[in-house]
């Protein structure tokens, strides 16, 4: 049994039963809890936002960062397209995902902080969606009005955010090490069920 596991299925399980809102500060922070078993070298205070983005750079998967939907030199003929599609191996939009992919950490960050100290969902660049963030399968639906973001921004969906760092989280505690694990694991060390004295003895 890993208990970080069943935390996390405890945050999807939130999701899934309507209470995306609830679920996702505790969702947020798990970059916290695996970045300080993964980068113990940036163990201190200070360091605390650093390994965070790193977290968020290397293992989140399940976002597509809008930035990445750059325009492809290579790839012209859909240039009319709100959405650019690339090539195969096209490199400029392997460099406009790797800058995506940072540029979304940062904003998860500010996310995490707004959340953890100043108790709102907002990030700069994007509209947070409820729509559907209950679904078992959510999905990202960006409309367009000429070309346009219909709101102005890029959607956020709430339930992809919360799968995303939920399931990121996992993958990440089944690929590491051992050791690792134990200590993603002692995350909740301190707590026990005073209603099953044999279990805790």
């Amino acid at each position: 049994m890993s208990h970080f596991i069943d935390y996390c299925d405890e945050i999807r399980a939130a999701r899934k039963n309507g209470f995306a809102r609830v679920a996702l500060p505790a969702a947020i922070t798990l970059p916290d809890i695996c970045a300080r078993v993964e980068y113990p070298e940036l163990s201190s205070n200070k360091k605390v936002g650093e390994r965070y983005k790193k977290w968020i750079q290397t293992f989140l998967k399940g976002i597509n960062p809008e930035e990445a939907n750059c325009p492809c030199l290579n790839c012209e003929k859909r240039a009319d397209s709100p959405i650019e599609f690339s090539c195969n191996g096209c490199t400029l939009q392997e460099k406009a995902y790797a800058e995506g992919i940072k540029q979304l950490a940062i904003q998860l960050y500010e996310l995490r902080n707004n959340i953890t100290h100043e108790g709102n969902i907002q990030i700069k660049y994007y509209l947070v969606d409820l729509a559907y963030s209950d679904a078992k399968f959510p999905m990202h639906m960006q409309p367009y009005s000429n070309g346009q973001y219909l709101y102005r921004k890029p959607l956020m969906n709430l339930g992809v955010l919360i799968d995303a760092f939920c399931l990121s989280a996992i993958r990440y505690y089944e690929n590491t090490s051992d050791e690792k694990k134990e200590k993603l694991d002692d995350f909740d060390k301190g707590t026990f069920y005073s209603d099953n004295l044999e279990e805790n003895s």
